[in-house]
């Protein structure tokens, strides 16, 4: 019997690379023991980032095959933004942390920069600074704007909801605590059906860090490694027999 196909689409809690390099026992890989996988993950990527990739593997599929077909998709920060200029995809979270500390956003001081060592992160992206005061205007006129970063993760859940209808199923785990808060506020009616599994648990409650390194989480896909295996049961769980996840048993 042929593997099942399962697409993976994600920023460091799928990307099997993270925090340093590729370790064994981590469930995007041992993933790969079970199904067909295609995983196009990236750390420190966006919402729209992870979207378009979504769309460039649609688009060079069979349409036919795309119904036998599931897709694991974890994302946070829309103000994480794909900028033509980053060396690296990922180099998107620590450009948007760096404006928005110049800019003094009272909200993401508060939920970011409090655990966030931003000297340590400004050494490896020193190139943007020629785009510096670009960056500052469209952050604090578009993108520091309640309106977008609000409604940003709710797009990408509607854009998700609706691919749903064209594959076997897809699970949407929007990770970080505003997203989270941000669907909440928006979401009145329920979205969850056979076809699409929205998580609404906030990934920090359910794998809370007891230390940081340099204010990050640099634990594998910031699960604790005796873990891993526990959250690929439960992701197994869901794609074999639509089972949602049960958070408690990493209590």
């Amino acid at each position: 019997m042929s593997k099942k196909e399962v697409w993976i689409f994600g920023d460091s809690y799928s990307d099997a690379s993270y925090p340093f390099e590729e370790k064994t026992q981590i469930w995007p890989n041992m993933i790969k023991n079970i199904y067909n996988i295609y995983n196009d993950s990236w750390s420190g990527v966006g919402l729209n980032f992870l979207i378009d990739k979504l769309y460039q593997k649609i688009h060079t599929t069979d349409k036919n095959k795309l119904s036998s077909i599931t897709v694991l998709f974890f994302a946070r920060q829309a103000l994480r933004m794909d900028f033509e200029f980053l060396i690296k995809p990922g180099d998107s979270n620590a450009v948007y942390k760096w404006i928005a500390r110049d800019l003094e956003h009272e909200t993401l001081r508060e939920k970011i920069f409090k655990t966030s060592t931003i000297n340590n992160i400004y050494n490896d992206i020193k190139y943007y600074k020629e785009h510096k005061e670009h960056l500052k205007w469209l952050y604090k006129n578009y993108a520091l704007k309640h309106s977008n970063y609000v409604y940003e993760s709710i797009k990408c859940l509607a854009v998700l909801k609706l691919l749903s209808l064209t594959f076997k199923k897809i699970l949407f785990w929007p990770t970080g605590k505003s997203d989270q808060e941000y669907i909440s506020e928006t979401l009145f009616l329920p979205v969850n059906d056979e076809k699409f599994y929205l998580i609404q648990e906030e990934a920090d409650d359910i794998f809370p860090s007891d230390s940081l390194e340099y204010g990050e989480d640099f634990r594998p896909n910031h699960i604790p490694i005796e873990q891993h295996s526990m959250f690929l049961e439960q992701l197994c769980n869901w794609i074999d027999n639509n089972k949602k996840i049960d958070f408690t048993v990493f209590k």
